[in-house]
């Protein structure tokens, strides 16, 4: 039964129902669309299901020697120790960069000895805001005392600051005034 006019398709269906049963046929569209909706997502679920474990299947095949077998396992305590070996070697030959980029700064550096001789070296990690890290970098800059960091000046405390990006640290933490604390408890 084609539909044919302004009637819309499938409004002819009622003709075969008795007319006991249209108000009922009516009332069960929307489950029947809905079960309609439901059975075809679950065969695209399904389909998908099936599609991934045929590739599964299919991927754990190589299809000239059978079945793809785990690779052999691997001694990890040898592959680290090669990786340790690597590790240092690359590091032993790289070459370190100065610190500072500016040579006025290496020699502010440099001359903030400040005549105080020290056979051996202050824990500049006591200095508020100086970590382990921090530390080793102002001894590798010659910084070894708290009398060197008590004798800069502002202006040395800045330009060491800004070369090293700890963007107002030195002066924020009072690492002079510290230091000066620092070197009275020393002696």
């Amino acid at each position: 039964m084609s539909s044919t006019g302004n009637k819309p398709l499938g409004s002819d269906w009622s003709a075969f129902l008795p007319k006991q049963l249209i108000p009922a046929a009516n009332l069960l569209a929307p489950q029947i669309e809905v079960a309609a909706a439901v059975s075809v997502a679950s065969t695209e679920i399904a389909t998908r299901m099936f599609g991934i474990w045929t590739s599964a299947m299919l991927g754990s095949f190589d299809l000239k020697t059978g079945p793809v077998q785990p690779a052999a396992k691997t001694d990890t305590a040898t592959d680290i120790a090669a990786l340790k070996t690597v590790i240092r070697e690359k590091a032993g030959a790289e070459t370190k960069a100065p610190v500072f980029a500016d040579p006025a700064i290496e020699a502010t550096a440099a001359g903030l000895t400040g005549g105080v001789a020290s056979n051996a070296a202050d824990d500049l990690k006591k200095i508020s805001g100086v970590g382990p890290k921090l530390a080793q970098v102002l001894n590798s800059l010659g910084i070894l005392s708290y009398a060197q960091i008590a004798g800069w000046s502002a202006a040395d405390a800045a330009k060491i600051d800004d070369q090293l990006k700890l963007n107002g640290r030195i002066s924020r933490d009072d690492w002079i005034g510290q230091a000066n604390r620092l070197v009275s408890e020393v002696k």
